[in-house]
């Protein structure tokens, strides 16, 4: 696969999907924080007008706003959050703040766009902000268009991004483990017990993947020399 901007990627490794997948089968696409843009997260409701049922989960930069709105919230909203697996995450919670945000946060963002923060207590010698240090909590964040779900299973469903990308960090003789270093996306149809799951890594490959009902893909294929 040639590289090329991030919604030309989307749409080559979308093409990969079998036609019974990529139409009426809700699909998720999920990245860390580069993929957070404006633009990017346009095209990915734009697919949509295409009949793909697009959904995304990307990473979202914690600054003073997001903060503020961290800050604001009450105690007893915080619900406990699970690991990949579906078990109980010890010391780790979720709470949504979308509607503690100033509007222009969300603004040009499509509609429906969610803002999730994820605060669990930190490993031993993380870094810390001098907000974290605060009050001894390690803060991330997510945004999604997903209307519905519970808050502990969609943050575990995007975490599962960074344990694929630990695979492939692991693959280090094929194509899949060179590309560790750049951006990648989980396509996955994250509602379908027997639906296929796809990750496609910027300017390298296109690998399938088996996907059950739960958040953890589990890899069953190679990949695709990219050209």
């Amino acid at each position: 696969m040639r590289t090329g901007t991030r919604g030309g990627r989307i749409d080559a490794a979308l093409l990969q999907i079998p036609d019974e997948h990529r139409h009426g089968t809700p699909i998720l696409i999920r990245t860390d924080g580069a993929g957070c843009s404006k633009a990017f997260l346009a095209h990915i409701r734009g697919l949509r007008e295409g009949g793909v049922a697009s959904e995304f989960s990307v990473g979202w930069a914690i600054t003073e706003r997001e903060r503020a709105a961290i800050t604001a919230v009450p105690e007893h909203i915080w619900a406990a959050a699970i690991d990949t697996d579906g078990r109980p995450r010890d010391s780790a919670a979720v709470a949504e703040i979308t509607d503690l945000l100033p509007a222009a946060a969300l603004a040009d963002h499509p509609n429906g766009t969610r803002v999730i923060v994820r605060r669990e207590r930190p490993h031993p010698g993380a870094q810390l902000s001098l907000f974290e240090e605060a009050d001894g909590w390690r803060y991330t964040a997510f945004a999604t268009d997903t209307p519905a779900g519970q808050l502990a299973f969609l943050d575990a469903r995007h975490r599962a991004h960074a344990r694929v990308k630990d695979r492939i960090r692991t693959g280090k003789d094929t194509d899949l483990g060179r590309s560790a270093r750049i951006s990648q996306w989980i396509l996955r149809c994250p509602h379908a017990g027997q639906s296929a799951a796809y990750f496609a890594a910027t300017g390298s490959s296109v690998s399938t993947t088996g996907a059950g009902h739960g958040p953890t893909p589990q890899p069953i294929t190679g990949h695709q020399h990219h050209e």
